[in-house]
């Protein structure tokens, strides 16, 4: 089973090389529009909501565009089987009539961290 890690000076260069190119993926009516984000951070507790289930043995992430064009990041738990994990409705943090996902992350730009090899 992988670990999924890599040096903090490979990870540099992946996000060195999104930062410097991320706008030459777009097409020219999305370029300089803030569309891609260069983080999002999330709080612990999201991801003890989801590592909380007994059932997930891993995290996936995947890439949405709200209503303003912007991609957002969604959270959700993964089974031994790879199939996704939903936040039930029942479940004392959700405050929804559905099952949910994490997103609404704090998006950078604006909400950008301190400075750090991985994002300056």
């Amino acid at each position: 089973m992988p670990n999924h890690l890599i040096t903090v000076a490979d990870a540099a260069d992946l996000t060195s090389n999104f930062r410097s190119q991320k706008e030459d993926i777009l097409a020219d009516n999305m370029k300089d529009a803030g569309t891609l984000p260069i983080c999002e951070t999330f709080d612990r507790t999201a991801f003890d909501i989801i590592l909380g289930d007994t059932n997930c043995t891993g995290i996936r992430i995947y890439l949405g565009i709200d209503g303003n064009a912007k991609v957002r990041m969604i959270v959700t738990g993964v089974n031994s089987g790879d199939e996704d994990i939903f936040i039930p409705s029942n479940h004392p943090a959700n405050s929804f009539d559905a099952d949910c996902v994490v997103e609404d992350g704090a998006r950078c730009p604006p909400n950008c961290p301190p400075s750090s090899s991985l994002n300056s």
